[in-house]
């Protein structure tokens, strides 16, 4: 009979930098902790919803958000300003390339993308983004994300924290910095 720890290890950072034709384009660097599925379905079990997907909302205009197709608009709008649903396209052929129980995570940095351009008016491109992501966005229940504009301390880019909250309580938050972008 095997014993699993106690604790998991500590998460291990990984980093990468990304080139273009020679040039530095990118960093990014990211802890992540990864938990067996036993312990997956034990963080699951007090699930109450059926885990379907909720129906796919009306989306929020593909231009207010910096894109150009519909399909591709991970918000849907509601009456409050700063304030909007994430709409969670199960069948988008890049955002849901396979099948998953949960709201994958590349969902939730778009997610923020597009509020920063709603609430800035323009379409935006991210210079910088930092996240924390605490909990799975599940699939079976509404996912609020909200957006405010933070003091700019340099001239490098407007800055934009964005919030996901699901249940009452914060899924992620993201802040990121963006200058402007055209499509």
């Amino acid at each position: 009979m095997t014993s699993s720890p106690p604790c998991l290890p500590a998460p291990t950072p990984t980093s990468s930098v990304i080139h273009r034709d020679e040039q530095r384009t990118g960093t990014s660097a990211a802890t992540f902790t990864c938990v067996s599925p036993a312990v997956y379905r034990r963080l699951h079990a007090a699930r109450t919803g059926d885990g379907a997907p909720l129906p796919l909302t009306v989306p929020t205009a593909p231009h207010d958000v910096g894109r150009v197709s519909p399909t591709d608009v991970v918000l849907s709008p509601t009456p409050e300003p700063g304030r909007w649903q994430l709409r969670a396209d199960t069948c988008h052929p890049v955002l849901f390339d396979h099948s998953v129980d949960h709201v994958p995570g590349m969902v939730l940095p778009e997610a923020a993308r597009q509020a920063a351009a709603a609430l800035l008016g323009h379409p935006c491109l991210p210079i910088s983004l930092a996240g924390e992501f605490t909990h799975n966005v599940e699939l079976d229940a509404p996912c609020m994300i909200e957006a405010r504009t933070l003091p700019r301390d340099t001239d490098t880019g407007d800055h934009v924290l964005v919030t996901g909250r699901q249940e009452d309580r914060t899924a992620f938050t993201a802040t990121l910095t963006a200058v402007p972008a055209t499509l």
